[in-house]
């Protein structure tokens, strides 16, 4: 609501004025409610709630810059749920669904103010730990690890529990010349992760 007030009355001019800039400034306003709306719509993934692939992506590209330019550290994770497969196959995909929304919750309750957590698709997920060294990133992983691991996920009569397998990388500790890199390296660990039996946190 935008209250106007004048000390003496208003003549016809100047209250049509008023009316136009009304029109005008309602016009802007909605403009503006709905492009931050869209922008909004743009990142989400409506799903888990949490960011999608292709803005994460984009924010991890600005952190890495952001990383090397001021000479500090960033730890990235990467994790995916432990044979998610079969329990999509056993329950159903509306129980998966609820699952990856657990977790997306879950996890992101693990961070800092200012980390970020990324749906990259399917069961994959990206965390961004800004400032994050080697050893950061490792308790954090494990943080989430374990968390999830706790969790009782609930429908119907049935209580579902899941694991994940995550694997790490932390710069400048971690050798990267780019965003890229990282992810590669992460994805590294993941894979031995789960080469040795998953339901692990390595970094």
């Amino acid at each position: 609501m935008l209250l106007l007030a004048a000390s003496h009355p208003l003549d016809d001019e100047n209250l049509g004025n008023l009316e136009l800039f009304s029109a005008s400034l309602a016009l802007a306003l909605h403009n503006a409610m709905t492009h931050d709306q869209v922008q909004k719509l743009a990142a989400i993934d409506p799903l888990t709630g949490i960011y999608n692939r292709r803005f994460g992506l984009t924010r991890l590209h600005e952190e890495f810059i952001r990383s090397i330019k001021q000479n500090s550290a960033i730890g990235l994770l990467m994790m995916d749920i432990d044979r998610f497969k079969q329990v999509n196959d056993t329950y159903g995909h509306t129980v998966g669904d609820r699952i990856l929304q657990s977790l997306a919750s879950t996890a992101r309750k693990q961070l800092r103010e200012g980390d970020l957590i990324v749906r990259l698709g399917g069961d994959e997920f990206m965390v961004v730990l800004l400032g994050a060294n080697k050893k950061d990133t490792l308790e954090v992983a494990e943080s989430i690890r374990r968390a999830i691991e706790e969790k009782q996920i609930k429908y119907s009569d049935q209580v579902i529990k899941v694991t994940v397998s995550v694997g790490g990388a932390s710069f400048p500790e971690c050798d990267a010349n780019s965003e890229e890199d990282l992810i590669e390296a992460a994805d590294r660990s993941l894979y031995v992760v789960k080469e040795s039996g998953r339901n692990r946190a390595l970094v």
